[in-house]
């Protein structure tokens, strides 16, 4: 279906979603529809990294627009975006505007056969702007290992969506710290996350996914815990002096592709 271009309106996805930017990024959507634009470009351009804060943010502005009969389109969407979309299953669920792809300069991988990767300790709180803020110290500290942005990318998912899990689930205070360690044991990458929260084993409460139920049920949430998984290769739990210590294992080989 051709769109007449001044009868659309172009949304960018905020790079994080903290509140307020949500609630702009759903307001900025509201408006084009209000003004009867007969299709909504959300541009991506600038995300380079997603979370299923990202994904459900998404899914509520396509949810109004299909209420209002009207086109959602994702535009200028990166690699990394679309792998995340495969990973859900909703890759046929949201509609992507075809683009001349080059090389996508941020997914370009160089391969290494062994990388001595420094352990990394954090102690932090679980406040939303601190824990995004650890997701990038993570990468940072990647960095200078030398390591692929797409290795990085998929480390800093799963960071983000563990520590979003226990912000959620753990029922402590937010300005409560929680300890991360990172560390490399032969070809494996090593993240444990503990808190002293009520326990909460993430590994017995896992939501049964599918992309035909997500819309079935209208889901808004629950995507995290699957990106998690499907970019992990082993995840465990175990309570310990009062405290859940969640240990979650990625294999060198499988980051390398």
């Amino acid at each position: 279906m051709s769109v007449d271009i001044a009868n659309t309106e172009i949304v960018s996805i905020p790079l994080e979603t903290y509140t307020g930017d949500q609630d702009l990024f759903l307001e900025s959507i509201q408006e084009g529809l209000s003004n009867n634009k007969m299709a909504i470009y959300v541009d991506c351009q600038q995300l380079q990294s997603i979370s299923s804060s990202h994904v459900s943010l998404l899914w509520k502005a396509m949810q109004l627009c299909k209420e209002n009969d009207t086109e959602f389109i994702l535009k200028n969407v990166r690699d990394l975006v679309l792998d995340v979309l495969v990973t859900l299953d909703l890759q046929d669920i949201f509609v992507v505007e075809q683009q001349d792809k080059g090389k996508d300069e941020f997914l370009e991988t160089d391969k290494f056969s062994y990388i001595a990767i420094e352990p990394l300790e954090l102690k932090f709180s679980l406040t939303v702007e601190n824990i995004v803020r650890q997701k990038y110290a993570v990468g940072s500290h990647l960095d200078q290992a030398l390591i692929s942005k797409q290795i990085i990318f998929e480390i800093q998912t799963i960071f983000y969506e563990a520590v979003t899990n226990i912000r959620l689930h753990s029922d402590m205070n937010s300005q409560t710290p929680i300890e991360f360690y990172l560390s490399q044991m032969n070809d494996n990458i090593i993240m444990q996350f503990t808190d002293t929260g009520k326990e909460f084993d993430p590994t017995q409460h896992e939501q049964v996914y599918s992309s035909k139920k997500a819309i079935k049920e209208r889901m808004k949430n629950g995507f995290g815990i699957m990106m998690m998984k499907k970019m992990s290769d082993k995840v465990s739990y175990k309570r310990v002096n009062n405290k859940n210590v969640l240990t979650i294992t990625k294999s060198w080989s499988k980051c390398n592709g």
